[in-house]
């Protein structure tokens, strides 16, 4: 068994070979290497510089620089870490010939894992007027710097540093293979991750500067320019999907398959727009492509499903949405999709009931809740009820009610209770003050007697009035209590100024 650090693949090919021979110590020096501590770039990095010395072969540095960039990608060394180690190896003139840009380009990427642009920039212009043509900045040196600026979120510097890379491969001092798609993506990708409104004009112009270069544009750089185009062109909501439906024609046009992000992010835009007719076309596309071509970066994902299901809910279509967590249910069994549906799907499911003003919503949305316990009890769905589902289902008992919705409600309400004394640690299942405002509006709205819903409303009142200061919530308190004084002043109560008064003690108290 090899236990050189680098001959870590024969290692693992001698672990099978050590196991059908069955000698220990050559399974456990194997499985030793397996497990990672051959992998370690720290201790390989050290381990490197002892043994580097006048008679260091170029591989001997190409393998310390791998391990410097590994080591630096774990987050865990500091520039001054580096700098110190980097100034060491200068000091010895038999390796300071032989160190390379290739070599500084790790400290360059460790201070852009800090942010810190300046320093990277002042490496980079020391890298520059280097006589030595193995210390000039290089395609790699170029794109660490430009992560670097994006990360500072400066992308006119970004934009700056691939323009002056893009004219010295013109000018050839840079290597024509040097210059790829990445260069441009983070350049764009700085743009669309800032405030700046002139982002897409930025970024169109690096899309037309790539053309010019004859650098091919790829998924990424069409889901930064969609990304783009539908951030900084808010004003203007029907041009910004517009343009965003024309960048991914484009993209079939030019032979770039869009990938499941490029859908995603479109159908989340249209969902917002609630427009989930056209988030489900999408979803349809996307899944015929995967089909086509068998790129798994196409195939669909949960979030797929969750945005055209949770787009459905928001309209008020239970029985669409309910479609959607079939189709999805069904691609689980098919193997086609790894997640199931959890918790939030079933309560989007309970939204679009409460969304949809239908006379039967309240049961229907209690029928979701049912089958939320039945199904996580028999564990094939990860869909244990939450303090949200119960409230889903007051505000739809709320908005229909009947000659029993405020008794469900109400029972319901004692049964989430018991659920959250059983589980004292769990938050999830703490009813809020939304939780009281939905169950108040349903009883006051139910169409059974008054007097007993009047009594009910009373105990939440007064229970309301124990609570701790934690309980109530600086943006949302003022809300809703006015929700509540609406209720209760709207009700067949016939001792409304008892109920209002109560809740003038805790507006006085708790109102922010």
């Amino acid at each position: 068994v090899y236990t050189h650090p680098f001959q870590f693949t024969r290692a693992k090919m001698n672990l099978s070979h050590a196991f059908r021979l069955g000698h220990a110590m050559a399974r456990n020096t194997a499985a030793r290497f397996l497990s990672g501590e051959a992998s370690n770039p720290e201790r390989t990095v050290f381990r490197l510089l002892k043994s580097i010395g006048a008679d260091a072969s170029s591989r001997d540095m190409t393998r310390f620089n791998r391990a410097l960039g590994r080591w630096v990608d774990t987050g865990k060394v500091t520039p001054k870490r580096m700098s110190q180690i980097l100034e060491g190896l200068r000091k010895k003139k038999t390796v300071a010939s032989k160190m390379t840009v290739a070599t500084y380009n790790p400290l360059i990427a460790c201070y852009g894992s800090r942010s810190d642009a300046d320093a990277a920039q002042e490496l980079f212009e020391w890298l520059e007027v280097q006589h030595d043509k193995s210390l000039q900045p290089d395609g790699e040196t170029y794109l660490k710097l430009l992560n670097t600026w994006k990360r500072s979120g400066k992308p006119v510097e970004a934009e700056s540093l691939l323009v002056k890379l893009v004219d010295r491969v013109k000018g050839g001092r840079i290597a024509r293979e040097a210059l790829s798609e990445q260069h441009f993506n983070v350049a764009i990708a700085s743009w669309a991750s800032s405030q700046e409104e002139s982002a897409f004009k930025h970024a169109d112009s690096i899309l037309a500067l790539m053309k010019d270069t004859n650098v091919k544009p790829n998924d990424v750089t069409y889901n930064s320019l969609i990304q783009i185009t539908l951030k900084h062109e808010a004003d203007d909501v029907v041009a910004a999907l517009q343009n965003a439906e024309r960048l991914l024609e484009e993209m079939k046009e030019r032979g770039i398959s869009p990938n499941c992000g490029t859908y995603l992010i479109l159908m989340a835009a249209w969902g917002e727009q609630n427009n989930p007719q056209r988030v489900e076309e999408l979803l349809l596309e996307q899944k015929e492509l995967y089909q086509k071509s068998g790129n798994y970066q196409i195939k669909p994902i949960e979030s797929s499903y969750t945005t055209v299901l949770q787009a459905w809910s928001r309209a008020g279509e239970p029985e669409r949405a309910l479609g959607i967590f079939n189709e999805w249910t069904s691609a689980c069994k098919a193997g086609l999709v790894k997640g199931k549906p959890k918790t939030q799907e079933f309560c989007a499911l309970i939204q679009a009931w409460v969304r949809s003003g239908r006379n039967e919503a309240g049961q229907k949305a209690e029928f979701v809740l049912q089958q939320m316990f039945r199904l996580s009890q028999a564990n094939e769905f990860d869909c244990r009820p939450d303090v949200y589902a119960f409230t889903g289902v007051f505000s739809a008992y709320a908005k229909s009610p009947s000659k029993n919705s405020g008794q469900r409600s109400w029972l319901l309400f004692n049964k989430i209770r018991r659920m959250a004394s059983e589980r004292p640690g769990d938050k999830k299942l703490v009813p809020d003050l939304l939780t009281y405002n939905k169950l108040i509006s349903a009883l006051a709205r139910s169409k059974e007697d008054p007097a007993v819903a009047q009594e009910k409303v009373k105990e939440l009142l007064v229970d309301l009035r124990g609570k701790s200061q934690k309980f109530w919530h600086a943006n949302s308190t003022n809300r809703i209590l006015r929700y509540m004084k609406e209720d209760i002043s709207s009700s067949q109560f016939e001792n409304k100024i008892e109920l209002l008064s109560l809740l003038g003690i805790l507006a006085k108290r708790h109102s922010l």
